[in-house]
């Protein structure tokens, strides 16, 4: 399977404490691969330490003016700084790889490059907005490509955040097509993206989920550079976050796997997960494995011609399982597939043993087939391999275990 195009980020409010498991079970799956934090005013202190404990890459995005922040101003000089404070904390506590900024409202485009440039950090990125603010009171700096190039050359080594929505936004505003704005700021070279659903011919940001708007977002998404982080923005209801987030992340941008041979250096990772409790409960032997015997059995899988084991990892290079097949005849394969508990019911494990069953029998004539051995209960890993497109034979019984009995194609 191709390796996933973006990375992508979840867009959070620093006092969505509330959110943080949701967060981090959501990066351990793979469906997200950092989280962008707004830096409320006022939060650093009664949430940092919560954050700091999540062990996931972050960007931090700065107040603006909704929040205070006015760059382009000159008489905010002094409360923007203690706002910018805010936000370096942030980043600098949390590691953070950029801090992302507005350039403004009602000031000047000068005046702004004079505030970045005094920050002096190199991880500063302006960000493009509409023309007009969410209320439609205002209007912003910085909703052309003209803008924001005018703020690149003036402040040294600021990058540029793309936001497609604000674009196609700024794009109905100034009677400009979509796709020529677009192209604009694509050249400007942003280090990193928002992106949400929008109706299409707006002037204000509504930060819709995707499919719920008209933006021809496959198309800009396809326009994309490779290997970018992308931010999704789409406001998403609290009591159902994990799942609208999951969702979003799988529908534009399938969370992918990648299927590898497997080395001497993950030994110890599949021993630990064939040895775990779980897998043992629903294994034909229940008996735990000791390291010594693993070993022996494993490098001798390594040397044998008739195995082949695949180490199935995310973008991110987590471990999540293996899949082993063993060719047991003349054309007769035998597969076993170890997926890992932070990976499970999140509909990997049908993708994954598809994937891998179709790369064994690439190798070989139409007549070779792959069979599957369920133990009776584990329901499912039997529904795992019927989605995957195996079709059961029959029942048997070894060692007074019962077995259901599947085979691929």
């Amino acid at each position: 399977m191709k390796q996933k195009k973006f990375n992508l980020g979840l867009k959070l409010w620093s006092t969505n404490l509330e959110l943080i498991s949701s967060a981090k079970k959501l990066y351990q799956a793979g469906f997200y691969q950092y989280i962008e934090l707004f830096a409320v005013p006022g939060s650093y202190q009664n949430t940092i330490s919560k954050w700091s404990n999540c062990q996931i890459p972050f960007v931090i995005h700065a107040a603006h003016y909704n929040a205070g922040m006015d760059l382009s101003d000159t008489t905010k000089f002094d409360s923007n700084k203690i706002l910018i404070n805010e936000a370096i904390n942030f980043t600098n506590a949390l590691s953070a790889s950029h801090i992302i900024f507005h350039p403004g409202v009602k000031g000047n485009l000068r005046e702004t490059a004079r505030q970045l440039i005094a920050i002096n950090d190199e991880r500063l990125l302006i960000e493009n907005v509409p023309l007009s603010s969410i209320d439609g009171k205002f209007v912003l700096l910085g909703s052309t490509p003209t803008e924001i190039r005018l703020l690149l050359v003036s402040v040294p080594k600021l990058g540029f955040c793309l936001d497609v929505v604000h674009a196609c936004c700024s794009a109905n505003s100034h009677t400009q097509s979509i796709q020529s704005i677009i192209d604009e700021f694509i050249a400007l070279n942003p280090q990193l993206f928002h992106i949400a659903d929008n109706k299409l011919e707006t002037i204000i940001d509504e930060h819709l989920h995707f499919g719920t708007g008209s933006l021809p977002l496959k198309q800009i998404i396809s326009q994309l550079p490779k290997s970018q982080r992308i931010t999704l923005e789409s406001t998403k209801n609290h009591n159902d976050f994990y799942n609208l987030a999951r969702s979003e992340a799988e529908k534009y941008m399938p969370t992918d796997f990648i299927p590898r041979l497997a080395t001497l250096s993950d030994m110890w990772d599949i021993y630990a997960l064939a040895n775990s409790p779980e897998v043992r409960l629903v294994s034909f032997s229940h008996d735990s494995i000791s390291p010594e015997e693993h070993k022996k059995w494993y490098l001798t899988k390594l040397k044998d011609k008739k195995c082949h084991i695949f180490i199935i990892t995310n973008i991110s290079h987590q471990f999540i399982g293996s899949v082993r097949f063993d060719l047991t005849s003349s054309n007769l394969y035998t597969v076993s597939i170890l997926i890992t508990k932070q990976f499970r019911g999140i509909g990997l494990g049908p993708k994954v043993i598809q994937e891998c069953s179709r790369n064994i029998l690439n190798k070989h004539p139409p007549r070779y087939h792959i069979k599957a051995m369920i133990l009776e209960g584990n329901i499912a890993s039997l529904k795992s391999f019927l989605k995957a497109g195996y079709h059961e034979i029959g029942q048997t019984t070894s060692e007074n275990n019962k077995s259901i009995e599947l085979v691929f194609p």
